[in-house]
């Protein structure tokens, strides 16, 4: 009997660590563009370009777009663009580029990823 008792309750032991739900992963939502209202527009090269209502300050020239705030570093040399060091490929005349997101760059309103 006590044989029994000790495979039942093992049992039963086995089978609840068994159904313990495991907890999903934690997804990140992915951010949404900010209203662009809300930023400064620069048009450089044919490119509106919405950046940070902060001060800064911008250069343009030929084939060439700077602008410099309290968080963000933004080079656009020939179209490729340059946020803090890191690359997220290339814009052209006509294209709507929005840094309103911290961290994020956001390409006619589809999240820019960094590029390796």
């Amino acid at each position: 009997m006590k044989n029994l008792f000790t495979a039942l309750l093992l049992t039963m032991l086995a089978w609840s660590w068994g159904c313990q739900k495991a907890e999903p992963p934690k997804v990140e939502a992915p951010p949404v563009p900010i209203d662009i209202k809300s930023g400064r527009l620069i048009t450089a090269g044919g490119v509106k370009y919405y950046v940070p209502p902060e001060r800064g300050s911008h250069t343009d020239g030929p084939g060439e777009f700077k602008f410099e705030c309290e968080n963000l570093r933004l080079i656009v040399s020939n179209g490729k663009v340059q946020v803090n060091g890191k690359s997220f490929g290339t814009v052209k005349s006509g294209d709507t580029v929005s840094f309103l997101n911290k961290g994020h760059v956001f390409v006619n309103g589809e999240l820019r990823p960094p590029q390796p």
